[in-house]
């Protein structure tokens, strides 16, 4: 364990929280951890090194977590720089308060000290507490909180002042000072909190009114509105947030994926959102504040004041300063599941196994600009390429025959996007009439395809390409993630490959094999073994026996071992069968697309890609967790054509072929 007071210290000369407490409540983990933690990224040690070579000192926090906490790290880290800076301009503008002076101390987000800071920056229109500053009326507020016998309002009227022309206007100001105070107040809005967390809060979501006046009729479509479907497509894409055109949630029952999916409609203007505390908040909130702020020989004009003062501060800022503070809180749950979706998805991705020794036919399908087209050897080198019609008539037809004929493929890799699945159909219909010459060995499977496009175009794949089409690009790289997907996927943004509920940026991760695996390296590390015992080497790198002796196991391996050969092979089909042919029981045997945290997405060798629920995910009375190249049978459970679904339950994970 680390000693870090001196650095909290340091650290908290601007602020009243320390990052390690702060992200020790925020992700449940022992103070003593996450305070070393923080120490170590401070000192630019990286997630991966912390992770392998300092487990015992953060608690043995998973990698996956870990880099949750070190982007939430900087984010505090920013966190403390801005409040600084702010306290710094207020100070030199003379308009820093001790209230608002505590409140920049205890902001634990951007959002807080931009709240504090807004009415105070000399471009903004000035508050209405600002303005009843400038106006003389805290001498006021110390009275009411002195408890005078009279509170004498009218020696406050001025006539030529709009704000406080009148007795009426003066109480009305007092309170807004009033008002101010309560928000700014650490304790209150602390309570206030916590009742949130405690008491029910509501989500509201309806769909949203369509803006349709004649003049925005008449404007030519923007980006935005073409690239989210926006126009003729408008109804069918509002139709996905069907399930929140008039819903109500608690809050802490929401799933992750539904937030997500909340936000995305409010963010397209599909839906609007709104969050609704009970009443037994406010009660709390009204009986914790009276007892602080109101005396109990408080006179009548002076309770009077305070009362109203409690219910504005609740109405106009503080009920709304927690509506916007659940919605952070909300997203940043969505966020943080969809971030682990999409952690898991992607190093099952990457760890698909390889199809060595082949050779593949990678095929980008089209309609308009047909299906581009590559073949590539066995040692992923391109051999031929074309682009072919493939569904405009039987001529084209006959053409891909001869070049899948002329090329002698032994495997067909369809990409996953448009007109994927009638490819698939028409590929599938000519192995069944035995069209090729190779008809009675040949099959297909589907590649995702999520990023081609991208890496078609890319400095990296000119280099490799450079004579190639950008087009045909795409058809290779689809080739080459069947035949080592690995060797492909890592050429592209892991945020452009489609895996989890939603895309995010995430670390990239570096290869460096050097001289890993050779014959004379694997000798040495043997050697180096035998002269050295683990404990000593352990001790040396400050890191656990077990992680040492896996370097050790994974150093000593040889050239051509593969730790993904453990994994599921691609599933190769040479038919499908139709969606509209289906019935409820039929059994399919399919393969792991992508895995949420509502369920699994399966090809089963249908038009449709099936969908298993969480909690259709069982066997034997036991949760199973899937991932991406897992192969499945499963149960049909129920078929919309119409609407493009497939419900599906799990009845068998297949084991891997050694």
């Amino acid at each position: 364990m680390f000693d870090q007071d001196e650095d909290r210290n340091r650290e908290n000369e601007g602020v009243r929280w320390d990052r390690g407490q702060v992200l020790s409540q925020m992700f449940a983990e022992p103070v003593w951890a996450v305070r070393n933690l923080v120490s170590l990224l401070d000192s630019e040690c990286s997630v991966p090194f912390i992770s392998r070579y300092r487990r015992e000192k953060i608690n043995e926090i998973e990698p996956d977590k870990l880099r949750r906490m070190s982007l939430a790290n900087e984010e505090l880290k920013g966190v403390v720089k801005k409040a600084t800076a702010v306290l710094v301009k207020l100070e030199k503008e003379e308009k820093l308060t001790p209230e608002i002076q505590a409140a920049l101390e205890s902001a634990q987000s951007m959002d807080e000290i931009e709240e504090i800071f807004a009415p105070l920056k000399s471009a903004s229109k000035k508050s209405f507490a600002e303005r009843a500053r400038q106006n003389g009326l805290e001498a006021l507020v110390g009275e009411i909180e002195r408890n005078v016998e009279v509170v004498d309002f009218a020696a406050f009227v001025k006539k030529e002042e709009k704000d406080v022309d009148s007795e009426k206007k003066v109480k009305k100001s007092v309170v807004h000072l009033l008002a101010e105070k309560f928000k700014l107040d650490g304790e209150i809005v602390s309570h206030l909190k916590a009742l949130c967390h405690e008491l029910p809060v509501l989500l509201k979501c309806s769909r949203a009114a369509p803006k349709a006046s004649t003049a925005d009729s008449k404007k030519e479509p923007s980006r935005g509105d073409k690239e989210h479907g926006r126009g003729q497509d408008s109804d069918r894409e509002a139709m996905k947030f069907e399930r929140f055109f008039d819903s109500t949630d608690h809050v802490r029952n929401l799933h992750p994926h539904q937030i997500m999916a909340i936000n995305r409609g409010e963010a397209l203007k599909y839906l609007t959102v709104k969050v609704e505390l009970s009443e037994a908040i406010y009660e709390r909130y009204a009986t914790f504040v009276r007892r602080k702020a109101i005396r109990r020989d408080a006179t009548p004009a002076c309770r009077e004041i305070v009362e109203t003062a409690i219910k504005d501060a609740y109405d106009r800022l503080l009920e709304p300063k927690m509506a916007r503070m659940i919605r952070t809180e909300l997203k940043l749950r969505g966020e943080s599941a969809a971030i682990d979706s999409f952690s898991r998805n992607l190093k099952s991705l990457l760890l698909l196994p390889p199809v060595g020794g082949k050779v593949i036919l990678g095929i980008d399908p089209g309609f308009k600009h047909g299906c581009k087209m590559a073949v590539v050897g066995r040692n992923g080198d391109v051999l031929d390429t074309l682009v072919c019609y493939l569904h405009s008539g039987s001529a084209e037809g006959k053409r891909f025959v001869r070049f899948v004929d002329d090329s002698e493929c032994d495997l067909i890799a369809i990409g996953n996007g448009t007109a994927c699945r009638e490819t698939e159909t028409v590929v599938a219909s000519m192995l069944q009439r035995r069209l090729f010459r190779r008809s009675d060995t040949l099959a297909f499977c589907i590649v995702n395809e999520s990023g081609s496009s991208i890496y078609s175009v890319s400095e990296l794949a000119v280099r490799e390409l450079p004579e190639m089409d950008a087009n045909v690009r795409s058809a290779v790289s689809i080739a080459r993630r069947l035949q080592n997907p690995l060797a492909e996927l890592v050429k592209i943004e892991p945020r452009h490959l489609g895996v989890g509920m939603y895309q995010h940026d995430l670390p990239e991760k570096k290869l460096d094999v050097n001289s890993v695996g050779k014959r004379d390296f694997i000798q040495q590390v043997s050697q180096y073994r035998k002269e050295h015992r683990l404990e000593q080497l352990a001790d040396a790198l400050e890191t656990e026996v077990a992680v040492v002796r896996s370097l050790f196991e994974f150093l000593q391996q040889r050239t051509d071992f593969d730790y993904r050969s453990a994994f599921q092979m691609p599933l190769f089909r040479r038919d499908i069968r139709r969606a509209e042919d289906l019935r409820v029981g039929d059994l399919l045997t399919g393969q792991v697309e992508n895995v949420t945290d509502f369920g699994a997405f399966v090809d089963c060798g249908v038009s449709i890609t099936g969908l298993i629920h969480t909690s259709k995910m069982r066997l034997a009375g036991r949760q199973v967790d899937l991932e991406i190249g897992d192969r499945v049978v499963v149960k049909v459970e129920r078929v919309d054509v119409g609407r493009q679904r497939l419900a599906v339950s799990l009845s068998q994970r297949c084991q891997p072929v050694p």
